[in-house]
């Protein structure tokens, strides 16, 4: 592996969730950013389809992980909800 990907490798996978946060914490509307220098400076085009499928893929799997956070949060309020409500009675 050269060290460009390397380095968009280690870069995507530091800046995992950011992808996947906000309020919609849906599919994100485009591909994350973090590693576009590093694409747009790849050496041929081999590389840089390897380099964009790379960031689609952690894209995809930090967007998935994201969405199980999203709803565990939600079954905890949830659950919280009915404790205080059993505790106030």
């Amino acid at each position: 592996m050269r060290i460009k990907t390397l380095m968009v490798l280690g870069l995507l996978l530091s800046t995992p969730a950011f992808v996947a946060c906000g309020p919609g914490g849906g599919q994100a509307a485009s591909p994350s950013t973090a590693a576009d220098e590093v694409i747009l400076g790849a050496d041929d085009e081999e590389e840089r389809q390897g380099l964009k499928q790379a960031r689609d893929d952690i894209d995809a799997e930090m967007i998935k992980e994201a969405a199980q956070k999203d709803a565990e949060i939600e079954k905890l309020r949830k659950e919280n909800e009915a404790l205080r409500a059993r505790l106030a009675k």
